[in-house]
């Protein structure tokens, strides 16, 4: 059984910014160094300062080694948006899809409005019927104004890395139904074998 890899956004990351609840980034993964600051050779504080933030260029410029790295390794908790392909994350993203945890795509940014369904004008099924998918087209078709754009950016994450969003439909395109044959058609296409 292959294990889960956990993505965590770069807003939950900063979150994660002082001594007490430590986590730093390194190559796109993600550590939880909490438990480490203390018996970290250089000083507690030396990674309390980065606490949040990504280590990867003064982690190499300090010149730590390999057993550093390994170790490192240990308190590894997921990886960082940053670096995964758009597949990876709006996989991710698909994930959160109840009331509880509702994101949405937006024009290649994703946003957790797991706090807005009570406030949204247009209900909150509106907003649940596409959890966990891209709402661009959906979004613009219902005709929201700059204000709704603007609204939701209080509920930002994260982005996809892509330089233009990828819109994947939120409803399947109805397939056109094949129109049925008049009798003449059926008549002049039959063939019969004697």
């Amino acid at each position: 059984m292959t294990e889960q890899i956990r993505l965590l956004t770069i807003t939950e990351i900063h979150l994660h910014n002082k001594a007490e609840d430590c986590w730093v980034i390194r190559q796109g993964k993600v550590y939880d160094v909490t438990k480490f600051l203390g018996e970290h050779p250089g000083g507690e504080k030396a990674i309390a300062n980065m606490a949040g933030k990504d280590i990867t260029s003064i982690f190499e410029v300090i010149g730590h080694g390999d057993d550093a790295a390994a170790h490192l390794e240990t308190f590894c908790i997921g990886h960082a948006f940053a670096g995964r392909t758009d597949a990876e994350i709006i996989a991710e993203v698909a994930k959160h899809n109840t009331e509880s945890d509702c994101w949405i795509i937006f024009e290649g940014d994703i946003f957790d409005v797991s706090k807005f369904l009570d406030e949204h004008p247009g209900g909150r099924e509106a907003i649940l019927s596409n959890a966990g998918k891209d709402v661009t087209e959906i979004f613009k078709s219902v005709g929201h104004s700059e204000g709704a754009k603007e609204a939701l950016k209080k509920f930002h994450i994260d982005k996809l890395p892509s330089p233009k969003p990828i819109i994947h439909p939120t409803h399947p395109t109805p397939k056109a139904e094949a129109k049925p044959e008049s009798a003449a058609e059926k008549k002049s296409s039959t063939c019969i074998i004697q």
